[in-house]
């Protein structure tokens, strides 16, 4: 299941790319996220621990990784693959794009879930992050007309 999705903010694109590229400033913004740990460099990019409470009113947490993969040569792109969650393959996609005229940035979010969990497991799953990516983005934008 894919899902996508454009996202206009204006802050500078050299900002928002250190705060996506960095979890640790990403899990400060990130509504679920509650715990952000880096764990080591990879040849395939930055490792962390993530803890995240995917629901406010239910008192319980999960634990996944994350991989953070940097495209900064051409386009500016990263690429979270997440691991640990059982039965899920999850990956996330960010590609930056500056507006020089209205001095803004494009944030395009792309989502793929797969596994062997129930489809409509994989949709309530895609749903609950697309509703965290929007609140995420709120925040940013709210930061941006501060």
């Amino acid at each position: 299941m894919e899902l996508e999705k454009i996202y206009t903010i204006d802050q500078s694109l050299e900002l928002l790319f250190e705060t996506f590229e960095d979890l640790n400033l990403y899990g400060l913004v990130h509504p679920l996220i509650r715990k952000v740990e880096f764990l080591e460099r990879r040849d395939l990019g930055k490792a962390y621990q993530i803890i995240e409470q995917p629901y406010r009113y239910l008192p319980f947490r999960i634990k996944y990784k994350a991989i953070v993969q940097v495209n900064n040569i051409n386009n500016k792109e990263i690429q979270y693959t997440i691991l640990g969650i059982p039965w899920t393959d999850a990956e996330i996609n960010y590609s930056f794009e500056k507006n020089e005229i209205k001095n803004s940035t494009a944030i395009k979010f792309q989502l793929q879930i797969g596994g062997e969990l129930p489809r409509f497991v994989q949709k309530i799953l895609q749903n609950k992050m697309m509703k965290a990516q929007d609140e995420l983005m709120a925040v940013l934008i709210g930061s941006s007309t501060r």
